[in-house]
């Protein structure tokens, strides 16, 4: 087992819409309710103990469980266009997160962006039209196709070889029209963007998205808290880079997560160094992601970048139980076990020494290395037995030891957040970007399908006699997304694959050439490649001359980009 500084856990891991807007409109980040008055610790030290039989005795028992709502989904207020609607295909469940409102934004914003800004881009916006929301879903399903059948690069999903024959990229949509919406996509609305907002450009969406978050499930009682990695080597503000990590460049978001299924229910994504207050980030982060689960006798795990004796403190305070491993050096630390080393000489593997210092329990174990961990939850009286593989003499044996039930249920249960990336890494959508939002647009696409795939599964094991929920018995994630990507383009299990059609021409009004008497510059020519070239064809409604001839038709081609 390593050492405090780098301690993980052992064991795999293996409503209406109008409801969410006025939480968007009304979300504040004060933390004003949920921090209690400054603690103080007590004047003397209280005595170290040693093993488990010493009694241990908690002043007050932790807070009862009692969830404002059932634990798990909550479609009880889900109110949907058809009233008679129920919930029993994958899109069903992937539209409580992108639902008709907030994809209609997107398709508004994205179509304004296009008309305003696409003539500097001529060679995508000749194959644009209006962004509709059944195609938004269809260019949704694309995307996720993308994240299970690898090529080399996007191109090679419409490509005609016989290598790459038989992929279904073209009946979602043809290659241009892809890279069309690709291009022009936009997730906020220009004229409201806050330019202080360093995430300005896809704020409305992350709010919307995590409202959606919290109020379609309730986590178990055993909740965790970590950090995740999104990768994108784009320049802007808040890049991080974390040497340790597996993605080591990329934006960083603060995650809470049930430990139980893995569900992302809240997150937040840090922006960079700010006033974090008096008690540092760690704080902050915590006590704003603890806030719609506050009073409600939460059990809450994470690490020792956040473990501090005042978190633990203020968290009992609002009805929060608390376990984390914890660093030696950290404020407030008891001084009477900071001696680690002695502590090794005297003891064998699974011995431990504890102190109570009010609900706060300090408990240090002795593994392969000692490890130090803080509770309001626990005490030092309760352990298991852990299996541990050790050398003597030259041979291998089995070793059965003591391992206190804090150190056993911060394995189990820390892992909350590692099974949520994991299901999300699996088949994640990401494509390779330098702009943070579509980063981020992207990771929101994997959250909402990773957390359909959560609601699909618990809404079928509520409802195990609707026939239309039955699936495989080995019914996973994969089979999941292949289920939700069929049904947001349309693709029945049976259909044919399709063969390769030029995409429809759109012209987006009527256009009158007639031959002029005097000539004048080609408007399209000038434009894309600043060369004068004379003509006589003029469009009467464009008011342009434009060439009209066997090998230049800048005619058609102008009237395509309007």
């Amino acid at each position: 087992m390593d050492s405090d500084s780098d301690y993980q856990p052992e064991t795999d891991v293996d409503s209406s819409d109008d409801e969410v807007w006025e939480l968007i409109d009304s979300s504040d980040d004060s933390d004003d309710e949920n921090i209690p008055p400054n603690s103080t610790l007590n004047a003397t030290q209280p005595n170290v103990n040693y093993g488990y039989d010493v009694l241990d005795i908690m002043p007050e028992a932790p807070a009862s469980f009692l969830p404002e709502r059932v634990p798990g989904i909550q479609l009880d207020q889900v109110r949907t266009r058809d009233s008679a609607k129920q919930f029993f295909r994958a899109i069903d469940f992937f539209k409580l997160y992108f639902t008709m409102d907030i994809v209609l934004q997107i398709c508004q914003y994205t179509n304004t962006y296009a008309t305003e800004h696409g003539l500097q881009k001529p060679s995508v916006f000749q194959s644009w039209y209006e962004l509709s929301p059944d195609e938004f879903y269809r260019f949704c399903g694309l995307i996720m196709y993308a994240g299970i059948v690898q090529v080399p690069n996007i191109e090679r999903f419409w490509s005609t070889k016989s290598l790459y024959n038989g992929l279904w990229a073209r009946a979602f949509m043809s290659r241009d029209r892809f890279k069309a919406i690709m291009c022009f996509i936009k997730v906020s609305n220009p004229l409201t963007e806050d330019p202080n907002d360093k995430l300005c450009k896809v704020r409305m969406l992350t709010t919307y998205i995590r409202m959606k978050c919290i109020k379609l499930y309730q986590p178990h009682q055993n909740v965790s808290i970590d950090e995740r990695m999104v990768r994108n080597k784009g320049k802007y503000a808040f890049r991080q880079y974390i040497r340790d990590k597996p993605t080591k460049w990329g934006m960083k978001l603060w995650i809470l997560a049930d430990s139980l299924s893995g569900y992302t229910y809240d997150f937040d994504i840090y922006l960079g160094k700010q006033d974090n207050g008096t008690f540092g980030l760690a704080y902050g982060v915590v006590m704003k992601l603890t806030k719609s689960i506050s009073r409600q006798g939460y059990r809450l795990f994470f690490d020792n970048f956040y473990t501090s004796v005042q978190l633990l403190k203020d968290l009992w305070f609002i009805g929060i139980g608390a376990c984390g491993t914890v660093l030696r050096t950290r404020k407030g630390f008891p001084n009477a076990i900071k001696d680690v080393k002695n502590f090794e000489k005297k003891s064998k593997r699974g011995d431990m020494r504890w102190i109570r210092d009010g609900q706060l329990l300090t408990v240090q174990w002795r593994d392969n290395k000692t490890i130090s961990l803080m509770s309001t939850i626990h005490d030092a009286n309760d352990s298991v037995t852990a299996k541990r593989r050790t050398k003597t003499n030259g041979q291998f044996e089995n070793l059965t030891v003591n391992q206190p039930t804090i150190v056993h249920d911060y394995n189990k249960y820390m892992g909350g957040v590692d099974k949520s990336d994991q299901l999300i890494n699996k088949y994640n959508v990401l494509r390779k970007t330098n702009k943070y939002w579509k980063t981020i647009f992207f990771h929101m696409l994997d959250i909402a399908r990773v957390n359909s795939y959560i609601l699909f599964q618990d809404w079928r094991d509520k409802n195990k006699d609707v026939p239309e929920l039955k699936r495989p018995t080995r019914y996973g994630q994969l089979n999941f997304t292949e289920e939700l990507i069929r049904e947001l383009g349309d693709i029945g299990i049976d259909d044919p694959v399709p063969i390769a059609s030029k995409p429809p021409v759109h012209f987006k009004h009527a256009m009158d050439p007639q031959f002029m008497d005097k000539r004048g510059n080609c408007k399209l020519c000038y434009s894309n490649e600043k060369i004068v070239r004379r003509t006589s064809v003029k469009c009467k409604v464009c008011d342009v001359f434009l060439c009209f001839q066997k090998d230049r038709n800048c005619l058609s081609q102008y009237h395509k980009l309007l």
